[in-house]
């Protein structure tokens, strides 16, 4: 079990025992019901940072067109369930849709990926994706739907992947803004863009590099691309 997946099963832990241990009644209902959608946000930021460790993995792989990890099988999210434990009556299941990328050219265009880094060494690209979960009984009747837009930039050098826009906070309430390669404010002092540099670099003469410093070659392009996120709410990224 990794850091991330460990940390997501004690947050589900906490929440279901605040949910199963109120009252009885209608108060123990709508207890239920919450913790059945926090599970839900849980799994979605869960299943947000797998995306994103994929793509990183197929970038460092020198990828060009990405493809989505493909859905697990549905989950106890009660603590122990996956042990042998008590049977659970609320299972969770998430899947990712990628929604478009700059990487499979501009057939059918609706967005304008800004200032896409095209040097060789840094390979930008922007790739748009849909999050979603389901948490239903064990008899599979939905109890919490929800779904996460976000645009991921891949790189061809570390870190490979990173969140770039989300339409909606994760659990821990950070929404990130719509700001891939914005370049706003005085002097772009608001600068969202990934800048490529060359330096001086000779481990049998480094006297010969003595005083030279970086050397810009940025090489921003802003290429259309479809986006299946951008319509019809008009969310682009």
């Amino acid at each position: 079990m990794s850091y991330l997946q460990a940390l997501w099963a004690l947050a589900l832990c906490a929440v279901l025992a605040a949910a199963w241990l109120d009252a009885a009644g209608a108060s123990a209902l709508a207890a239920a019901r919450h913790a059945a959608m926090r599970a839900a946000e849980l799994a979605i930021d869960r299943s947000q940072d797998v995306l994103v460790e994929t793509l990183a993995a197929e970038a460092e792989g020198g990828a060009g067109v990405f493809t989505a990890p493909s859905p697990g099988p549905a989950i106890p999210v009660c603590p122990g369930a996956s042990e042998g434990g008590s049977p659970c009556p609320l299972w969770v299941s998430t899947a990712v849709t990628l929604a478009g990328q700059t990487g499979a050219g501009s057939n059918g265009a609706n967005q304008t990926a800004l200032n896409v880094q095209g040097q060789p060494a840094v390979a930008e690209q922007r790739v748009g994706a849909t999050v979603s979960a389901v948490v239903a009984t064990a008899a599979g009747v939905p109890v919490a739907q929800l779904s996460r837009r976000i645009t991921i930039r891949t790189l061809a050098t570390w870190p490979y992947a990173t969140l770039s826009g989300s339409d909606e906070p994760s659990v821990e309430g950070i929404a990130v803004g719509d700001f891939a390669g914005a370049c706003s404010g005085g002097t772009c002092g608001d600068d969202a863009r990934v800048h490529a540099v060359l330096t001086c670099s000779d481990p049998a003469q480094p006297q010969l590099c003595a005083g030279q410093g970086y050397v810009p070659v940025d090489a921003f392009t802003s290429p259309p691309w479809y986006d299946a996120n951008a319509a019809p709410s008009g969310w682009s990224q």
